[in-house]
């Protein structure tokens, strides 16, 4: 605020809410702008709680057309970090024109380029820079008063609304949805560049024809004033800082002439010749303004008769300086050189420089001399930016300093951004194209007596049943929808038979509530619906007569079971499955397949018997084993030997590794092909692991426990699976051509196939679980291990000599862990590694 003021209350870095008069005090400006400041303060503040960033639905400047947010033409309310300001149109046309060429707040002569229907090259994001600036009577007569012969008393501040474009990768990436915000790197709020200011000292020097006299240092005197530094303009190259000009004024720049005093300005003093268009410029400009256009004043123009004409106020400065970066390094401006007090750098004191630590100046004042710094490295800066300093003569002298910075970082000018989001122009009319459910609530906000169920948002995260909703309306009807039954397929479809056979796992089927639990009592109705008049069915829990149409009822787990019995024809078979009666499912009806095949030349199948860990142990579905079953290994017992063992191989007998990703929605499992041997030996199927991959699994692939399996002494468990694909039947030439499973048929095997979760009734399939190896330590090594020592080496072939030997290494070291520190490699590996064996215990 370049206004006739003492000083500045930034009352933002405190907690003060009020400001109060006492009896018999003097009532200064500071008084009653500091009361102004904390009732916009608290005012700002309840609305960027309560709305934030974003504009209203009704009175907004954003309306929805054909599912498009668009600009509204007769502009509106808008909001950004609780400042609220009105986009208006410029002038009787207003309501008629887009709106974003005809802003009231954007000087004439900022007509934006041509609006062209489709993208706009660059991937521009469309913002409202919303911001205050000061008006004085200069630009507002108004605030003049005659009957106080023309004195003005006050000034005012307005507030500017101004819609601008940047680009997508100027929006902070981990910005919330909700509030998109700029990357300060890109197009800061304001500047952060800072200042420092001290006075120097004055001193006299010794009288050499005087032996008594002394050098003394001299109090400066210290006028009451307010200085202030200010960014009067920015040159940028992709968003970075190349070009600046500074200037100073030790009356906060407030003193102001008109173009009929241009021929009597007093000397001694800089001049800045701008208009009111240039003072709605201050911050960033936007992307789409032509780079030729003047968005600021000129610093002491060669000839102010011509800068009249276009700039018709002068500003009065103590002195300017103009810098540029060359190759990322600041330097002075030699083309423009600074100026101060009406003279030049290194002229009558006023010195200019630039080093590592940044800009300094040398500003001689009448008998006071300011010493000014500014970082500049690596710092942003908005055109309006500025630094304020207070002088006062009666202030206590703290470390010889009169004059203190009343902030090191930019007091203002304050930039707020409502980012509008990813736009194109469709006939002059700015809209936004991209817009999603966020954006629609942000910038179509309604009040509180008009909220309805789709303004609300909501994230579905930690509720799978509940994904894909994004408002509450819709998570709402979801919920309305969730008293229901779903009928689920377990096993039996994808089979292949004979005419006249029947298909050797039956047809399972499960139902389940809308909580995910089993349904008992529901009923289901099974059709055979191809060929017409062909296929069979039974109920495999208690087997009747066969027909086309069965209702079964699902038992206390919520399972059904029937017999499929394929009658005539080659090729596909179909039955359909669904819920009657209420609840209806979701998913009411299902289809199960089959393959009708030719009679086979041989009816011999090969039928699995039995499942067995090679230790002697029967193989039982989804139970946990200890890690020396599995490393073992496993065998499946066959009804007839095979023909030809080599017909067998490791793509046919698959043990795979799974650890699960999420179970919020349904069995997500990532999966980890077990390394092993897989052979045949006559009517036997045998898969041996690889021991060293097995380790190396449990090593380095642990995570949580599947929800399926609990602990097993305090260890996570590891889900694995076994599939044998396809049907195992004997051809001609005696190669194993596929499965046929044994239960229904046949003998019994140990594993479940009517339990849930078997998998498909096409391929051999179950699940058990794992525990890795019991964490071991080493026996610490103490006069009992070594008197038995030689003896158990000897006992794993070890000679007594080098049993001896290693003995000793063992001894001196102290542990096994330091075994090879002490002995290098004059121990063996395998003396290595039986000594680890010896000395490994459970811990």
């Amino acid at each position: 605020m370049k206004a006739e003021i003492s000083t500045i209350g930034l009352l933002h870095n405190t907690s003060y809410s009020g400001v109060y008069q006492q009896q018999g005090r003097m009532f200064v400006d500071r008084d009653w702008n500091d009361f102004c400041d904390a009732l916009l303060r608290q005012v700002q503040s309840a609305v960027d709680l309560s709305v934030g960033s974003g504009a209203p639905r009704h009175g907004g400047a954003i309306e929805s057309k054909d599912a498009l947010l668009m600009l509204r033409n007769t502009g509106g309310v808008v909001a950004a970090d609780g400042l609220v300001a009105s986009l208006r149109p410029r002038g009787a046309t207003g309501g008629k024109q887009p709106l974003y060429g005809n802003q009231a707040d954007l000087p004439d002569m900022l007509e934006s380029k041509p609006l062209q229907s489709g993208p706009i090259p660059g991937d521009a994001v469309a913002y409202v820079d919303i911001w205050d600036r000061t008006v004085l009577a200069f630009e507002d007569a108004s605030l003049r008063d005659p009957a106080l012969h023309g004195a003005d008393t006050t000034f005012r501040t307005q507030r500017m609304a101004q819609i601008k474009l940047a680009t997508v990768a100027d929006i902070l990436k981990e910005s919330d949805p909700c509030n998109p915000q700029f990357d300060p790197n890109r197009v800061p709020a304001c500047g952060n560049a800072k200042f420092d200011i001290s006075m120097e000292v004055a001193a006299e020097d010794a009288d050499n024809c005087d032996p008594c006299a002394i050098s003394v240092e001299m109090e400066s005197v210290v006028p009451n004033e307010l200085f202030r530094l200010e960014v009067h303009s920015v040159t940028y190259e992709k968003r970075n800082p190349v070009g600046l000009v500074l200037k100073w004024s030790t009356e906060n720049g407030a003193r102001e002439f008109t173009k009929d005093e241009a021929g009597s300005l007093p000397q001694g003093y800089a001049y800045e010749y701008f208009s009111t268009d240039t003072e709605k410029l201050l911050g960033m400009a936007s992307d789409d303004w032509h780079p030729g256009l003047r968005f600021s004043g000129v610093m002491d123009p060669p000839n102010p008769v011509n800068a009249l004409k276009d700039l018709p106020r002068i500003r009065q400065w103590d002195g300017w300086v103009a810098l540029r970066s060359n190759g990322g390094k600041w330097e002075l401006d030699t083309s423009r050189p600074a100026r101060h007090a009406g003279t030049d750098n290194n002229t009558s004191g006023f010195r200019a420089s630039i080093d590592q630590d940044g800009l300094h100046l040398r500003l001689p004042n009448r008998k006071l001399t300011l010493l000014v710094s500014l970082a500049l490295q690596d710092r942003h800066f908005l055109q309006g930016d500025f630094w304020l300093a207070l002088g006062r003569s009666r202030a206590p002298a703290e470390d010889g300093k009169r004059y203190l910075a009343l902030s090191n970082l930019p007091i203002g000018v304050m930039h707020h951004y409502l980012v509008l989001g990813p736009v194109i122009f469709k006939e002059g009319v700015l809209m936004l194209h991209e817009a999603t459910p966020h954006d629609q609530r942000r910038l179509q906000h309604p009040s509180l007596t008009c909220l309805d169920a789709r303004d609300v948002g909501y994230d579905p995260k930690g509720c799978a049943y509940l994904g894909g909703t994004t408002t509450v309306e819709q998570a709402l009807d979801k919920l309305c929808a969730r008293n229901h039954h779903v009928l689920h397929m377990s096993a039996g479809t994808g089979q292949e038979g004979h005419n006249g056979q029947r298909l050797a796992s039956p047809l399972e089927m499960f139902v389940i509530d809308q909580d995910g639990k089993p349904v008992q009592g529901a009923k289901i109705d099974l059709q055979a619906a191809h060929p017409p008049g062909s296929d069979k069915l039974q109920d495999a829990k208690s087997p009747g007569a066969a027909a086309e149409k069965l209702t079964l009822t699902t038992d206390a787990n919520g399972y059904v079971y029937a017999y499929w019995l394929l009658g005539q024809g080659i090729g596909v078979h179909s039955v359909s499955a669904e819920i009657i009666g209420p609840p209806q499912g979701v998913a009411p009806k299902l289809w199960f397949t089959a393959t009708g095949l030719e009679p086979p030349s041989t009816p011999n199948f090969a039928i699995i018997k039995n499942v067995y860990w090679m230790n002697g142990k029967p193989f039982e579905n989804d139970t946990v084993v200890e890690y020396g079953v599995l490393e073992k290994g496993l065998y499946v017992d066959l009804s007839h030997a095979l023909v030809n063992d080599n017909a067998f191989s490791n793509d046919q007998f698959i043990v795979t590794a799974e650890k699960h990703v999420s179970f919020e929605v349904g069995m997500n499992f990532t999966s980890l092909i077990l390394c092993g041997k897989a052979y045949a030996e006559g009517g036997k199927l045998v898969f041996e692991p690889n021991a060293s991959s097995l380790n190396d699994l449990f090593q380095t692939w642990t995570d949580k426990q599947s929800p399926c399996a609990p602990y097993e002494d305090d260890r996570f468990v590891m889900r694995f699976r076994i599939r044998i694909p396809g049907r195992f039947i004997y051809t001609e030439v005696g190669h194993l051509d596929g499965y046929v499973p044994a239960f229904p048929m046949g003998e019994k095997m140990v594993l479940e196939f009517g339990k849930p979760g078997i998998g498909h009734t096409s391929d051999f399939e179950a699940w058990f679980y794992v525990a890795p190896p019991k964490k071991q330590t080493f026996a610490p090594v103490d006069t009992g291990v070594i008197a038995t020592l030689p003896d158990r080496l000897k006992d794993m072939q070890i000679t007594p000599e080098r049993a001896k030997i290693v003995t000793e290494y063992l001894k001196t070291a102290g542990s096994f862990e330091k075994l090879t520190a002490v002995a290098g490699n004059k121990i063996t590996a395998t003396e290595l590694a039986a000594i680890r064996k010896i000395l490994l215990v459970p811990g």
